[in-house]
């Protein structure tokens, strides 16, 4: 038996999962689940350590072995161990519990138990699946899933990620942002606003104002913290705007991992990036979530 459920991008509304300011203002994330997925799987072996995965197992008072794999690296942007961690609670509960629940599960081992930095939007992508809308206060969340429409096809026709090397210490890009959340709040709110704003470009349709608006995220982004960017991500950034690409952003807490971009044209973004040495990916929209195959 084992399981498999998928990792995310998110397009508005980052940072503002992260504690403080999610419970002293309310947050929000745009975002949708992606075509990358972790596994864990019941087996025989013995198995490595893998701190995540035994305090899952200890919550949960489950004594077999779990190997698990994952199609990208931790740290790398894309909520890898949010996805792993909703893999381990469905292969142990069989997939029988509520995927809300699921994801209350890994936030408490990873976030309060093992005091591990970051927001709240990774589970709960991985559990549900969709492009969906979430909104987050003290203790709570909820997901209103947008509609199957003809703008996921623009985004998934028009959806890149880009590998740009070894993310800098994600706790220590986190703990920045939480020491400046303060003096921050007012790029907090605008990054909400613009979130909030791209939501209703969405349902309307616009992807050029959409990912016009992705951009305006992104430089919004950066003013959070000076290691969210890396030099090799800005200047990269600037180019590809340059050669078909409409708005981007760093995945997860950025300083470097994947950069996903949305294209006016994939196909040149593709090319030029190929010349420059870096290699994008094409993704699509997981509308299921986690699952478990027996």
């Amino acid at each position: 038996m084992y399981s498999k459920s998928p990792m995310r991008i998110s397009f508005g509304g980052g940072g503002t999962d992260v504690s403080p300011y999610r419970e002293s203002c309310g947050g929000m994330t745009l975002g949708m689940a992606i075509n990358k997925y972790a596994y864990a799987e019941l087996t025989e072996e013995e198995v490595g350590e893998h701190v995540l995965v035994n305090a899952i197992k200890d919550k949960l008072g489950f004594k077999g072995n779990i190997k698990i794999t994952s199609e990208a690296q931790p740290f790398s942007g894309l909520g890898a161990s949010g996805s792993i961690s909703i893999a381990v609670i469905a292969l142990i509960t069989n997939g029988r519990m509520e995927k809300a629940k699921m994801a209350d599960l890994a936030f408490e081992v990873e976030r309060i138990d093992l005091g591990v930095k970051g927001g709240c939007q990774d589970a709960i992508f991985s559990a549900f699946g969709s492009f969906s809308y979430l909104e987050f206060g003290e203790n709570r969340f909820s997901v209103l899933p947008m509609i199957n429409n003809g703008f996921s096809e623009k985004l998934e026709g028009s959806c890149l990620i880009v590998y740009m090397g070894p993310r800098q210490d994600n706790i220590l890009i986190h703990e920045d942002e939480a020491r400046r959340t303060m003096t921050n709040i007012e790029s907090l709110d605008v990054i909400k606003e613009i979130g909030n704003e791209m939501r209703r470009y969405a349902r309307a349709g616009n992807f050029e104002a959409f990912s016009e608006l992705l951009h305006l995220a992104w430089m919004e982004k950066r003013k959070l913290s000076s290691l969210v960017s890396t030099r090799e991500i800005d200047e990269y950034y600037d180019e590809i705007l340059k050669h078909g690409a409409l708005g981007g952003k760093a995945s997860g807490a950025g300083g470097g991992g994947y950069l996903m971009l949305l294209c006016k044209d994939v196909n040149e973004v593709m090319e030029y990036s190929n010349k420059m040495g870096y290699y994008p990916e094409r993704v699509k929209i997981d509308w299921e979530g986690v699952k478990v195959y027996k």
